[in-house]
């Protein structure tokens, strides 16, 4: 009896396990099985800039108008409004013709593991473009970074927890919908001066993205803002929103 439940105990060990090359294996079929999921069309998280679904499984450590930190199981990965590119696609397309065939290149931090990129029908039933890459930093903590649509995710986490924090991710990201001319008017001033020729004016009112390892990394000195806190709040249910300008309940 006792050599059964020590063999038990090493299956289930081994189980638990899985290797670079397993989950490179797995990953077509993860990205898949979420393509073939509809995307949530309720969301019950609302902010000034964008609205999303936060699933129960997922708690919610911080929050403001375009960042948030969730927390899954033990693993806590980041949600990031991606103000720079939208504003770019909007305005400065003619100019930089590459942001309609393709999104923004990640800097790769550590070895890559997976790098996958393709489209993806977000809520609204829109083909929004999708980039996976996941990297190793050594001593088993890898890079988990998701860009989608008009939002992006990263996360540091054990190679085990590599695919449940992508699901939720893709998950979240599909059910966003934006406020886009709230985000036009707040974060852009765009003018045509005619004098002899038409130019354009574009002032940058919010700071420049950095390396996401440095958001995540737990040693960066990180001013989360005045909704940071180490308590965690689980979307039990759907929120209503109250009608206020800012309300995420």
């Amino acid at each position: 009896m006792r050599k059964l439940l020590v063999c038990i105990l090493c299956l289930l060990l081994c189980g638990c396990g899985i290797s670079e090359k397993q989950l490179e294996d797995n990953f077509d079929s993860l990205i898949t099985s979420i393509k073939s999921e509809n995307a949530v069309e309720t969301t019950n998280k609302h902010r000034t800039y964008f609205d999303y679904f936060l699933p129960r499984n997922v708690g919610k450590r911080f929050s403001d108008e375009e960042n948030a930190v969730f927390v899954l199981g033990n693993q806590q990965f980041y949600m990031n409004l991606d103000v720079t590119d939208l504003i770019v696609t909007e305005y400065y397309s003619p100019i930089f013709s590459y942001q309609q065939t393709r999104l923004r290149e990640i800097k790769k931090i550590g070895n890559v593991v997976i790098n996958k990129s393709g489209e993806m029908l977000n809520s609204s039933q829109e083909m929004k473009k999708y980039n996976v890459v996941v990297t190793d930093l050594s001593e088993g903590e890898y890079l988990v970074y998701v860009q989608y649509g008009d939002v992006y995710f990263a996360a540091l986490s054990p190679l085990a927890e590599v695919e449940n924090l992508v699901y939720e991710m893709f998950k979240i990201g599909r059910s966003v919908k934006l406020e886009k001319q709230e985000i036009l008017s707040a974060y852009s001033n765009k003018e045509t001066v005619i004098i002899t020729q038409s130019y354009d004016l574009f002032e940058k009112v919010f700071p420049e993205n950095g390396v996401v390892y440095d958001v995540l990394n737990p040693s960066t000195n990180i001013n989360a803002g005045d909704d940071a806190g180490d308590d965690i709040e689980m979307s039990d249910q759907i929120d209503e929103n109250d009608g206020s300008e800012n309300s995420d309940e």
